[in-house]
């Protein structure tokens, strides 16, 4: 079974990747509402889907990563198990961030879309982001 301080170091590198891919949602996400009503969308939708998906395995992998650091060792001492609760807060506050950075996110694409692929037909009770003052 691996140390606390092996599974830790592993762990920026997957911080990085979950950086990476939320890049990656956004551009997909603004692809997707960057294209005129009416068109074909659904590649771009499922774009968006895939990377969102993604996204929520890698955190899903990271929190289990944080779980394992408190379970291994747990016969080392006290020192040892303040160290792996310290460093499993810190990690866990890192992931939480970014996984409110990506909720976020998600929140804005689908108020957007919302918005965009709302009826105009009563454009002044629905006014699109030019028509406001």
């Amino acid at each position: 079974m691996p140390s606390a301080a092996m599974l830790a170091t592993g762990y920026p590198q997957e911080l990085k990747e979950i950086k990476k891919q939320i890049e990656n949602l956004s551009k997909a996400q603004k692809r997707r509402l960057d294209l005129p009503l009416g068109s074909d969308a659904q590649r771009e939708e499922r774009d968006v889907e895939a990377v969102s998906s993604h996204v929520s395995t890698l955190i899903r992998c990271c929190e289990q990563t944080i779980h394992q650091i408190r379970a291994v060792g747990k016969k080392e001492g006290l020192l040892d198990d303040e160290f792996r609760q310290n460093m499993q807060r810190s990690l866990a506050s890192q992931l939480q961030q970014l996984s409110r950075q990506c909720r976020e996110l998600q929140k804005g694409y689908m108020a957007e879309l919302k918005r965009k692929l709302r009826p105009r037909k009563f454009p002044l009770l629905y006014p699109a982001k030019s028509d406001a003052p």
